[in-house]
């Protein structure tokens, strides 16, 4: 539900705010996470909006309400109101960034991982990355999976090969050497210039790695990153990160089966993602 009102009083220690409705009370608290973002605004006399679950909680000995995510919180002035924050315009920032993004990749990767028994010292290498680049319209301009031989450890642990449902025989037979990848990965960049679209932060980093690792120059220079999980959790005002799957099932009202951990997939369901996103922002 929906608030709108002027701070009565708060308390920072137990983050709670009241509000006067009528000749009563209605008191309010807010998560850690909203207080840290939000509470060099919150004083008495200060208006906020602000949704909240309606369901009602016994805290501090009071009746109280959790606040979901604020919507606006602006200050009185002699001179007028003071804006502190506001939702809709961040989301029109939001969608005007999104709509300003011309060619896309959406890439996944997946690495090899240490056995049960390894040493802490065992050498992640890449051995998938798969990536579908449209326009901005999301037609298909090129797509890649690749399946990549690791350069140091010539083997996959029993743990990796259950994880990732393949064999290192298998990989052998349908895999390239990292070179390969490489040139093809620079040559899309430079041709496509696109914004690479990931699902968390680790693919980033995975693919820096991968270049010290391989000794091949970094592509850090032409590659530019929007992470679409951090998007997710600014946009719907979320305190944990949102996996990639469960996004796409809330998103198209869909179960999935179990993830299969194939880089390929995961790239097309970061495509899938994003595009309902980008949809959502332009209602």
């Amino acid at each position: 539900m929906i608030m709108n009102g002027i701070i009565y009083d708060i308390d920072l220690n137990i983050r709670t705010f009241s509000l006067e409705i009528g000749h009563n009370l209605k008191y309010f608290y807010v998560t850690n996470s909203l207080m840290k973002k939000f509470r060099k605004y919150l004083y008495p006399g200060t208006m906020v909006s602000f949704v909240y679950n309606p369901e009602p909680q016994v805290k501090y000995r009071r009746t109280i309400y959790q606040v979901a995510y604020f919507k606006e919180i602006t200050t009185p002035t002699k001179q007028g109101p003071v804006r502190h924050y506001s939702k809709d315009s961040i989301s029109l920032e939001l969608r005007d960034f999104v709509n300003s993004l011309d060619n896309l990749m959406f890439i996944d990767l997946e690495m090899s991982m240490p056995g049960y028994n390894d040493s802490k010292d065992f050498l992640i290498e890449l051995i998938q990355a798969s990536y579908i680049i449209t326009d901005k319209g999301f037609k298909t301009l090129t797509q890649h999976d690749f399946h990549i031989l690791p350069t140091v450890n010539k083997y996959l642990s029993d743990r990796c090969e259950e994880f990732l449902n393949i064999t290192y025989d298998e990989l052998k037979f349908k895999g390239v050497h990292y070179k390969q990848f490489y040139n093809q990965f620079k040559e899309d960049l430079l041709k496509y210039n696109p914004t690479i679209i990931i699902f968390g932060k680790n693919d980033r980093l995975f693919l820096e790695k991968s270049y010290k690792t391989n000794r091949f120059d970094s592509l850090q220079n032409i590659s530019r990153f929007v992470n679409i999980s951090q998007l997710l959790k600014n946009y719907y005002e979320l305190t944990q990160d949102p996996g990639l799957f469960k996004s796409y099932e809330i998103m198209y009202n869909e179960d999935l089966p179990k993830q299969k951990h194939d880089a390929y997939e995961d790239a097309y369901y970061t495509y899938l993602v994003f595009k309902k996103f980008k949809e959502e922002l332009n209602k």
